[in-house]
C-alpha cells in the first residue's frame, strides 16, 4: 500500500473510493490535408468559432442558473477568448501567409498565445493560458469532426474503462474536461499539478467532487489500481489494505450522520451551552444564492458581492438593473440584515469595457474603494441604486478596502449627494446602516477612528492576511508561508472587534477562516458579533459554536 500527499480544495473531510483512471491529457497533432485556400480555411474556422461560442454561451447560462457567477464566469472567459480580434487576426494571419489549413492555424496561433501567457510575471495571466488551451482544444475539435479526421489528427483519448466508482487522476485538466470527464461514476479527482484559483479548480468546487492537487507522486502506474481519497488528512492510499478500508468505511458512515444531524439545525439558534449568542451568515454573488442561503439556515447574508452586475458584459450596468437586483435580494431574504458591498473592481477583476490600464501590482493598485473614487458618476450610480433597494429590506452598505479616514468621509459625502439627488426626483429611498471592511492593517490600526463614521466594521480575512504577512494568497508556492494563526493578524483582529464596541458598531468576521471551526472558539473569545461564510458551511459552524461551552 503507498499513501501520496497532497491538497484538498474541495469538499474536505469527504472520503472517495474507486479505481483510479489515469486520464492522458489530449495531445493534438498538425494535419497533413493540404490547404484549400485562404476563403476555404478562414471559413472552416469561423464556423468551429461560432459553433463553440454558440456551446460556451449556453453552458454560460445554465451555469449562472445553477451554479452562480464565479462558476459561469468561466464560460464567459472562454467566450471573451473567442471573441478576441487579434488572436482570431492570428488564425486568419497564419492561414493567408503560411497556406496552411484551418487546423494547423489554430494550433500555431492559440499554442503561441498560450505559451507567452504562461510564461508572463502576472501570475493571474499565467493561470489563464490554461482558458486558452481549453478553447483551442475545442475549437481543434469542431475542426477535426468536420474533416472526418478526428483519430488521425490526435491522440484518441482513453475511455473511462470502469462502470464502476471512478477516482480520475491526471496531471492537470481544464474546465471542459472536467465537464466531459466527471459523470456518475466519478467520485473523486487527484491532480498532479493545478491550481486552488484555477477556472477549473472553481468548477470542481461547484460540482461538489472531493478533489485533491499538487499530489507529486501521480503517475500513469496508477491506472486500473484501487484507491482512497482522503481529503481529511489531504492524502490518497493506493491499494489500501482492509484495516484502511474498514476504518474508512466507518468515516464514511459517520459523516453521513453528522450531515443528517446539521440538517436537523437549520432553524435552530447560533449560540454556546452557556449562551453565548453569535450570528452566522452567508456569502453570496448573485441574487439565486439568496435561497441557497435560506435553505443552509443562514441568519441573514453578511456579504453581497456586487461585482456580478459588472462582469461578463460589454458595458455598464444602469441604475435600474443595479436597483432590480439588490432589490431582490433583500426581498428574498424577508427582513434579515442583507450587507451590499460597494463594487470591487480592479486585480483579478477588470472588465474590457472599463478601460483599465495595466498594472505591475493590481493587488497593490486601484481596486476596490480607490477605483470608485476615480469614477464618481460610476460609484453614484450604484450607490443610488443601493439607496432606492434599501427601502425595500434590511440592508447594509460596505465599502470594501479602506485604508483612511478621508475616503470613508468622502464616501459618505458622494451618499449623501445621492440622497438629495433621490429626495429631489421624489424617488424612494432609504438610508442603509453604514460599514467598512478591515482588509488592511491600516484599517485595522485606524479602527478606532473610522468606528467612529460607521456602525458595521466587517474583518475581510483573506485580504487583512495577505496584507499583513506580504503573502500572495494565491500563490501556492507561498502555501508554507502563509498562517491564518499568525499572532499580527490575531492582534489586529482583536484591535478591530475592541474599537468596534467602544464605538456601539456591530463587528463581522468574513472570509475563509470564518468557515474554519478550529478558529470558532478564538472568535467567540475575541467579542465578535457575527461571522459569513459560504452557505455550505453555515450549519458545520452553527455545530460548532453549539458544541462549545
Amino acid at each position: 500500500m503507498k499513501v501520496a500527499y497532497g491538497k484538498h480544495i474541495s469538499v474536505a473531510g469527504r472520503i472517495a473510493e474507486g479505481r483510479i483512471c489515469f486520464i492522458t491529457e489530449k495531445q493534438f497533432r498538425k494535419s497533413a490535408r493540404p490547404a484549400e485556400g485562404y476563403e476555404a480555411e478562414a471559413a472552416r474556422f469561423e464556423t468551429a468559432r461560432k459553433k463553440v461560442i454558440l456551446q460556451q454561451n449556453t453552458l454560460y447560462e445554465e451555469a449562472l442558473a445553477k451554479a452562480g457567477q464565479s462558476v459561469a464566469e468561466i464560460f464567459a472567459s472562454h467566450i471573451a477568448i473567442l471573441h478576441d480580434e487579434t488572436l482570431i487576426k492570428s488564425v486568419h494571419r497564419q492561414i493567408a501567409r503560411k497556406k496552411v489549413n484551418a487546423i494547423n492555424a489554430t494550433l500555431a496561433a492559440f499554442r503561441n498565445l498560450e505559451k507567452e501567457m504562461a510564461l508572463s510575471e502576472d501570475r493571474m495571466l499565467s493561470e489563464r493560458a490554461a482558458d486558452v488551451k481549453d478553447v483551442a482544444n475545442l475549437l481543434l475539435d469542431f475542426l477535426q469532426e468536420e474533416e472526418g479526421d478526428r483519430n488521425g489528427a490526435h491522440e484518441k483519448e482513453k475511455p473511462l474503462r470502469d462502470k464502476g466508482p471512478v477516482i480520475l487522476a491526471a496531471e492537470d485538466l481544464t474546465p471542459s474536461e472536467v465537464l466531459r470527464l466527471s459523470g456518475e461514476n466519478v467520485q473523486g479527482i487527484i491532480l498532479k499539478n493545478g491550481s486552488g484559483t484555477s477556472h477549473a479548480a472553481i468548477l470542481l468546487r461547484s460540482m461538489n467532487l472531493p478533489t485533491m492537487i499538487r499530489c507529486e507522486a501521480v503517475s500513469r502506474s496508477w491506472d486500473g489500481k484501487t484507491a482512497i481519497l482522503d481529503t481529511a488528512q489531504d492524502c490518497v492510499y493506493i491499494e489500501p489494505d482492509a484495516q484502511i478500508r474498514k476504518e474508512m468505511r466507518g468515516r464514511k458512515i459517520s459523516a453521513r450522520r453528522k450531515e443528517a444531524l446539521l440538517s436537523g439545525l437549520k432553524d435552530l439558534p447560533s449560540e454556546t451551552k452557556s449562551g453565548r449568542k453569535i450570528r452566522i451568515l452567508a456569502n453570496i454573488e448573485t441574487p439565486r444564492e439568496a435561497a441557497t442561503a435560506l435553505q443552509n439556515g443562514a441568519e441573514g447574508i453578511g456579504l453581497l458581492r456586487t461585482e456580478f452586475l459588472f462582469l461578463n458584459r460589454d458595458t455598464y450596468p444602469d441604475e435600474e438593473e443595479q436597483y432590480r437586483a439588490y432589490k431582490a435580494v433583500l426581498q428574498a431574504m424577508r427582513g434579515k440584515p442583507v450587507v451590499i458591498r460597494t463594487m470591487d473592481i480592479g486585480a483579478d477583476k477588470t472588465p474590457s469595457y472599463m478601460d483599465m490600464e495595466p498594472e505591475r501590482n493590481p493587488v497593490l493598485g486601484l481596486r476596490a474603494i480607490r477605483f470608485c473614487l476615480t469614477r464618481p458618476g460610476l460609484f453614484k450610480t450604484q450607490l443610488r441604486a443601493i439607496l432606492r433597494a434599501a427601502a425595500h429590506g434590511n440592508a447594509i452598505l460596505l465599502f470594501p478596502m479602506i485604508t483612511s479616514l478621508s475616503e470613508v468621509k468622502t464616501c459618505k459625502k458622494i451618499l449623501r449627494a445621492c440622497e438629495r439627488e433621490l429626495k429631489k426626483e421624489k424617488k424612494k429611498y432609504k438610508m442603509p446602516a453604514l460599514g467598512i471592511m478591515v482588509e488592511t492593517p491600516a484599517a485595522a490600526l485606524c479602527a478606532e477612528e473610522l468606528a467612529k463614521e460607521v456602525s458595521y466594521l466587517s474583518i475581510g480575512t483573506n485580504d487583512l492576511l495577505q496584507y499583513t504577512c506580504a503573502v500572495d494568497r494565491d500563490n501556492s508556492r507561498l502555501d508554507a508561508f502563509t498562517n491564518e494563526a499568525h499572532p499580527a493578524l490575531r492582534r489586529l483582529m482583536q484591535m478591530t472587534v475592541d474599537a468596534g464596541h467602544r464605538n456601539h458598531c456591530t463587528v463581522s468576521i468574513c472570509g475563509e477562516i470564518g468557515a474554519d471551526i478550529s478558529f470558532t472558539e478564538d472568535f467567540l473569545k475575541m467579542g465578535v458579533d457575527e461571522i459569513s461564510v459560504h452557505p455550505a458551511a453555515v450549519l458545520p459552524l452553527r455545530s460548532a459554536v453549539r458544541a462549545l461551552d
